[in-house]
């Protein structure tokens, strides 16, 4: 990993995490698998990602890695987390979780 904050991030949430089995974990969490819509408080945009391993990743089908900025700042919160985030370019900003759904098709890749 190039990103040292990204990577301290990474090792802070994994210094806090729990295994909770999935059927267990509220629905509301984000995880891998799970399409969570945003809204960036800078611009207003929103938008639907799904959290998953890296060699999953394809942006073009809204898949992020967990190992992005983005991904690694929301895995684990709750709907209405407002989590900080740097850009790739340095830029602090925020964004606000709004709706986690259950992702059947990135559950899939999750078991692999």
């Amino acid at each position: 990993m190039r990103n040292p904050d990204l990577a301290d991030l990474l090792l802070e949430k994994l210094g806090r995490a729990q295994i909770v089995i999935a059927a267990k974990l509220p629905s509301d969490v984000v995880s891998i698998g799970r399409a969570v819509t945003y809204r960036d408080e800078a611009t207003g945009t929103e938008k639907t990602v799904t959290p998953v391993f890296p060699e999953d990743a394809d942006i073009s089908r809204g898949r992020i890695s967990i190992l992005t900025p983005i991904g690694a700042a929301i895995l684990g919160l709750a709907t209405g987390a407002s989590p900080p985030w740097n850009t790739r370019t340095g830029i602090r900003r925020t964004l606000t979780i709004l709706r986690v759904v259950a992702d059947e098709a990135a559950e899939v890749g999750q078991a692999q």
